[in-house]
């Protein structure tokens, strides 16, 4: 699925088929990032966070939802956490059930 976020250029992202359209709806980002990655059970780069938060309507006023994403991912250490080039969530790390070797 190939997706033009927020005037941005066109990104390829397989999203899961459980990510409803409205799956985001009223959360804050970080939150909504958190449920992604839980739901998925794997890290994911941040143009995948980025185009599964838009599809799950994520309420946002931003210009570029990828710029405004990544620096909450990488402020909220505390849930987020990097594995290679992607992120998931410090449960994952501290309790290592999870590949860092997945796709970018």
């Amino acid at each position: 699925m190939q997706r033009r976020l927020s005037g941005e250029k066109t990104v390829s992202a397989t999203l899961p088929p459980a990510v409803r359209p409205d799956q985001f709806y009223g959360l804050t980002i970080a939150d909504a990032a958190e449920a992604y990655l839980k739901l998925i059970g794997r890290p994911e780069s941040t143009r995948q966070i980025t185009a599964a938060l838009d599809q799950g309507s994520l309420q946002h006023k931003s210009k570029s939802l990828y710029n405004t994403v990544w620096p909450i991912l990488n402020n909220e250490r505390k849930r987020f956490a990097k594995f290679g080039r992607n992120w998931g969530l410090t449960a994952w790390k501290k309790s290592k059930h999870v590949s860092t070797s997945t796709s970018a």
